[in-house]
């Protein structure tokens, strides 16, 4: 007997917007429901555990999963103020393990996130045609650019700069203009209203 797919919903957003609270709280009030963790070469910040964040490897062990054929995909996120580029990439075990009735939250960026149906059918043959059915894109804002550095302000500590601000600022409208007609659902995560935001994921999760 053929197993039922679950269902796949896709967390995205702009820097800062609170992508990790929102899908911190939708598996705690689930607890069926599994959380991808994607592989990265940046360094960890401090407030980061590895593991549950990220899975963070160094460049030379990120390439060799590339060469080895371990990641279902891989893409430079950005270059850091060394000139080097930091890669994200999510495994192949882990998406073929999750995908088969299971209930499944994958936390990527914009780019990925736009593609990530084409990417399940184009990856996983049938299984991946009947999780893209099933799969909902949800893009994770905020309500304006002072709580948005804020939240960055306070997420990277003294390594934020208005610089780096201002180049994630331009990246992310950069990728909304481009990609923002291929996400399912908008949703304003404003401060305090974290459980507003989630109810409002769950409602769009019923309807799958």
């Amino acid at each position: 007997m053929e197993k039922e797919a679950g269902y796949l919903v896709v967390i995205t957003g702009a820097s800062g917007a609170g992508k990790d609270e929102v899908t911190k709280k939708m598996c705690q009030i689930n607890s069926k429901r599994r959380r991808i963790v994607t592989y990265t070469n940046r360094l960890k910040r401090d407030i980061e555990v590895d593991g549950v964040d990220y899975n963070f490897v160094t460049t030379t062990d990120f390439e060799t999963m590339i060469k080895e054929g371990s990641l279902a995909e891989h893409v430079p996120y950005r270059t850091d103020e060394d000139g080097n580029t930091e890669w994200k990439g999510t495994s192949r075990k882990d998406l073929e393990n999750v995908l088969e009735g299971e209930e499944v939250i994958w936390r990527i960026d914009p780019t990925r996130a736009a593609e990530a149906k084409v990417f399940l059918k184009n990856k996983l043959g049938e299984i991946g045609e009947k999780v893209a059915r099933r799969t909902l894109v949800v893009y994770v804002g905020v309500e304006n650019l002072a709580v948005l550095k804020r939240r960055q302000k306070k997420r990277e500590g003294d390594k934020f700069s208005k610089e780096g601000f201002v180049k994630n600022l331009r990246n992310d409208w950069n990728n909304w203009l481009n990609l923002g007609d291929k996400y399912d659902l908008v949703v304003i995560n404003r401060d305090g209203e974290l459980d507003k935001t989630v109810e409002e994921i769950e409602r769009e999760i019923g309807k799958i």
